[in-house]
């Protein structure tokens, strides 16, 4: 329209111009200029709103990459140190988990070691020696049942021992059982020095539990051996399993002999002064167990004294955890 109205004052400008009529040229002329101007104006500004729009857009663009690129560095930097600590994890965990295969290697090792050695110490030449002796003596005595009756029972003892000796761990039956076939053996050797008793809780079905193999007999050992060893009368041992807590299973050794005091005094006079080897293997495979599973396998000794503080007999108490491993 404005361009329109510019173009018919200049029509008319021109009109007039030829009339002759001047003065009305000159009116219309300058009319015609100044629409020129206001729209030369308007177009100069319109093209400076537009590079500056041009140049504001340009520059959030280039404001866009810039972030864009900073984003992107941080995301790889991130990523970067994310890979980092990760491969790091993972490289210490391995070797966690390295240390911790090797070192329950080397305990498991231990263990089936000291599980030989109790092995040994269950069928030393020692005592194979004396029981082939008490045979030779019911036989020189032409007592043929009791010479039976002792082969049978060794027979027995030793064909539990080696079954026993291939696990880590059997049924407290299984271990009762083998403790009862070596008493019995014992029991016949020393002529009937002493007897034996052996009580089961009620509530305790024994095929239900487990226990380190060949673990009772060092106690019972040391009961026959250093406990009746000058006791005057009759040696008793009694064997009692009983369900100490929902948690544990507690096996009492307990017998009436000369105590643990007289029997280190006697010893040391007999230039004996080394610990019970039956025990000791028994602590270290316990410690052993121990640490290998974070258990609580244990074992205490408690001498019994009477009302005039003289010491009547030992008692060993052992407690078992009733999750203990069962490696069968």
């Amino acid at each position: 329209i404005v361009r329109v109205i510019l173009n018919n004052h200049k029509g008319m400008s021109d009109a007039y111009k030829l009339l002759s009529d001047f003065h009305h040229s000159l009116v219309h002329f300058e009319k015609y200029a100044i629409l020129k101007d206001s729209l030369l104006t308007e177009s100069k500004f319109r093209e400076i709103m537009e590079l500056q729009t041009m140049y504001e857009t340009e520059k959030k663009e280039k404001l866009i990459v810039q972030k864009d690129k900073q984003i992107r560095q941080q995301i790889f930097i991130f990523s970067a140190i994310t890979i980092l600590i990760s491969s790091v994890l993972v490289i210490l965990f391995f070797l966690y988990r390295t240390r911790e295969i090797r070192k329950r290697y080397k305990l498991e090792n231990e263990l089936n070691q000291s599980t030989q050695k109790a092995l040994i110490n269950q069928t030393n030449p020692h005592f194979i020696f004396n029981a082939l002796n008490s045979v030779n003596l019911f036989i020189l005595k032409n007592d043929k049942i009791s010479s039976n009756h002792f082969l049978t029972n060794f027979t027995d003892l030793i064909r539990k021992v080696l079954d026993n000796s291939q696990f880590q761990f059997i049924t407290l039956y299984d271990e009762i059982e083998t403790t009862k076939a070596y008493i019995e053996l014992e029991k016949a050797r020393f002529a009937n020095r002493f007897c034996y008793e052996i009580v089961i809780a009620d509530n305790l079905q024994l095929m239900d539990y487990h226990i380190p193999a060949l673990m009772l007999q060092p106690f019972v050992e040391n009961s026959i051996w250093h406990g009746f060893s000058t006791l005057e009368g009759e040696g008793k041992i009694r064997i009692e399993a009983l369900r100490k807590t929902p948690d544990t299973v507690m096996i009492i050794i307990e017998d009436n002999g000369i105590g643990r005091k007289k029997a280190e005094e006697i010893r040391t006079r007999n230039g004996k002064t080394k610990k019970s080897y039956g025990t000791k293997l028994v602590e270290e495979r316990l410690l052993l167990y121990n640490r290998l599973n974070k258990a609580d396998l244990r074992f205490e000794y408690q001498d019994i004294y009477d009302e005039t503080r003289i010491c009547r007999g030992t008692k060993v108490c052992i407690f078992l955890p009733v999750n203990i491993n069962k490696q069968r």
